[in-house]
Order: C-alpha cells, then structure tokens, then sequence
C-alpha cells in the first residue's frame, strides 16, 4: 500500500488521476486531488449525505464545469449526474 492509498479511502482510477503531485502549500510539499476529481469521486461513491458536499464545491464555484463533464463523460458517470443534479442544491 503506497501512501495515496493509506491517506485516502476511496481508491479509484479517479483518485489516482486527480492527484496533483509536489503542490506546495506553506513549503511543505503535499498531494491533493483536483475539486473536479473529488466532486466525480463523490458522485461515484453514491452516498446521498455526500451529495451536499458536491452543492458547497458547486456553491462555491471552486469547481471548473468543463473539466468535471470531461471526468465525468470519461468515467461514465454523466447519467448519474443528471439523475442527481437536483439533490447537489444547498
């Protein structure tokens, strides 16, 4: 088990692809994953609880809309999004 994968308890193809290596943050170096990928782990996971995390990410607009079609087109899950999108409003 790599560090990613004792750190983080979803472990997806997703979650390996979203993460951004050597990103700084008050000079320590960290890995974090991109809010796209983290909104399209969320939505994969299924767990309605979770979906009010999506709505802040949405609220927030920390998320770029493109990238997360592009995730979620590329993973198969842009019918899960639109079956869903009405339950992501806070």
């Amino acid at each position: 088990m790599n560090d990613i994968e004792k750190t983080i308890a979803v472990i997806n193809q997703m979650t390996f692809e979203g993460v951004i290596e050597n990103y700084a943050l008050g000079g320590t170096i960290v890995r974090v994953i991109t809010p796209e990928y983290l909104v399209a782990i969320i939505l994969d996971t299924g767990r309605v609880k979770d979906f009010l995390r999506i709505g802040f990410f949405l609220q927030h607009e920390v998320v770029n809309l493109e990238e997360l079609q592009r995730i979620l087109n590329e993973h198969g899950l842009a019918e899960k999004w639109r079956e869903n999108i009405n339950k992501f409003q806070i």
